[in-house]
């Protein structure tokens, strides 16, 4: 079956009524439209569970390791949904960078990192003034690799 005809295909749906009334049918006459599965939920088909159930996916704010970062750079809970995309990319970065994964391993590497830098302004936070370091990091190593590509 094409993608086109399963766009078309409605099921019908029962309004609620106990049977026929005032000569109507049972079966009503409003369709609903087959709704496609939302992306953001997934399938689990592992070997821990293999019932097929729907699981609805949080966003990477819900992570664990976040939520740390997040408490180790003392993010305020109100400003923690508006940093967390930052604490992602940061988490990202220093993984690529060092190729550590545990936050056990990582928050000692951070601080190492974190204290050979300027202190932030006082309008800055130490998030942000991090974040904006490991920005220029890459883009040094990004540099670093083009000149070597020229060097003989």
């Amino acid at each position: 079956m094409t993608t086109d005809k399963k766009q078309e295909k409605f099921q019908k749906g029962d309004a609620g009524t106990a049977g026929p009334s005032n000569g109507l049918s049972s079966e009503s006459s409003i369709t609903y439209p087959i709704i496609e599965e939302d992306p953001a939920v997934s399938i689990t088909g592992t070997e821990a569970d293999m019932s097929g159930r729907v699981i609805p996916q949080g966003g990477f704010e819900d992570s664990v390791a976040i939520r740390e970062l997040g408490r180790f750079f003392d993010v305020p809970a109100d400003n923690f949904l508006d940093s967390a995309r930052d604490l992602q990319e940061v988490l990202t970065i220093m993984r690529e960078i060092t190729s550590l994964s545990a936050m056990s391993d990582l928050l000692p590497a951070i601080r190492e990192m974190e204290d050979k830098l300027r202190p932030p302004h006082a309008t800055t936070t130490r998030l942000k003034h991090f974040y904006n370091y490991l920005l220029e990091k890459q883009v040094e190593e990004e540099v670093r690799k083009k000149v070597k590509a020229w060097e003989v």
